[in-house]
């Protein structure tokens, strides 16, 4: 199932790689395994940075979808560490596909996505916008990320496969049919 971490993004503030990086620190290197950046945006100086300091963290740059699918398949948990409150960030659907828990922010969309609040349990991990807060989970995410691959990609069949949007979308658009003019 991999191994580490994988943060799959613009490299930008409101994606909270600067956060990342900051919780990141507070480990000795090679603690938490290895911690792979994919993405660009106007923080990749900060990332290059923080590559060259350290031998657990590799900048693998803006990747095509075969580098997105390598990419996941290497890693066992994907961060998503929005600052702001995104409403949907596909990555974390993405890494849901691949069976792959998600550590992420508890704002905007992604404790949904996470499924923090599914009958069955999560598949992953959400907590307050913080570098200590994120410190404190990845131990927790790196040891726990094996146990929630199988309940990972269960959510993603259960809720966001398209043939199960799909039929929403449909049995949506009947009941607008039925409805009284």
């Amino acid at each position: 199932s991999g191994e580490g971490f994988l943060f799959l993004g613009r490299l930008s503030p409101e994606k909270g790689i600067d956060l990342l990086l900051e919780a990141w620190r507070r480990h000795p290197d090679g603690a938490l395994g290895p911690l792979r950046i994919a993405g660009d945006g106007e923080l990749r100086p900060l990332v290059e940075a923080a590559a060259a300091q350290r031998s657990d963290l590799t900048f693998l740059g803006p990747l095509d979808r075969a580098g997105v699918r390598a990419a996941l398949d290497a890693s066992a948990v994907v961060l998503a560490t929005s600052t702001w409150h995104d409403v949907l960030p596909t990555v974390i659907i993405e890494a849901l596909a691949s069976g792959r828990p998600v550590l992420g922010t508890a704002l905007g969309g992604i404790p949904y996505l996470v499924g923090m609040d599914d009958p069955a349990g999560p598949s992953g991990w959400v907590v307050p916008p913080d570098p200590a807060a994120l410190a404190a989970a990845l131990p927790t995410a790196a040891a726990g990320a094996a146990a929630l691959s199988a309940p990972a990609r269960l959510r993603y069949e259960r809720t966001f496969h398209p043939d199960v949007v799909t039929k929403r979308l449909i049995d949506v658009y009947a009941s607008l049919a039925r409805a009284p003019r």
